[in-house]
């Protein structure tokens, strides 16, 4: 399976290579489990989201964007607990979730939760400084 590229955010197809270019970088894996084009939300996310020029250079500073379809990855979906799609999660580079997004949200919403996941995610790495500054 090839990389699908959105404006400037390209995803891995796979959640293990996605954890180790995230360890090799310092990033947190975007898993973004759907089920385009059956899913609306998804289809949404890639048109209306994902191009936002703030949206994809925060996940592109940050994160290793991977994105899996459910029904090609029973595996992963339990794995995640993938119990609607689209749904979001935020990984640290070890697999451990930090945070999640569960269906389609417009692009301020959506911008806000990353702000929201990444600082949850310092905060469970013990980073209370970056964690304070993040929540405020």
């Amino acid at each position: 399976m090839a990389n699908t590229a959105t404006k400037s955010l390209t995803w891995l197809p796979d959640v293990e290579q996605g954890l180790e270019e995230a360890r090799a970088q310092g990033k947190m894996v975007l898993l973004e489990v759907g089920q385009a084009p059956r899913c609306a939300g998804c289809v949404r996310l890639e048109d209306e989201v994902y191009p936002r020029d703030e949206v994809a250079t925060l996940i592109a500073k940050h994160f290793m964007p991977v994105r899996l379809l459910r029904s090609d990855h029973p595996q992963e979906s339990k794995r995640f607990n993938i119990m609607w799609t689209p749904t979001v999660l935020f990984l640290e580079a070890d697999g451990t979730e930090r945070h999640r997004i569960v269906g389609f949200l417009p692009h301020d919403d959506f911008l806000a939760l990353l702000h929201l996941g990444l600082a949850r995610a310092a905060f469970g790495r013990d980073e209370f400084d970056e964690a304070r500054r993040a929540f405020q």
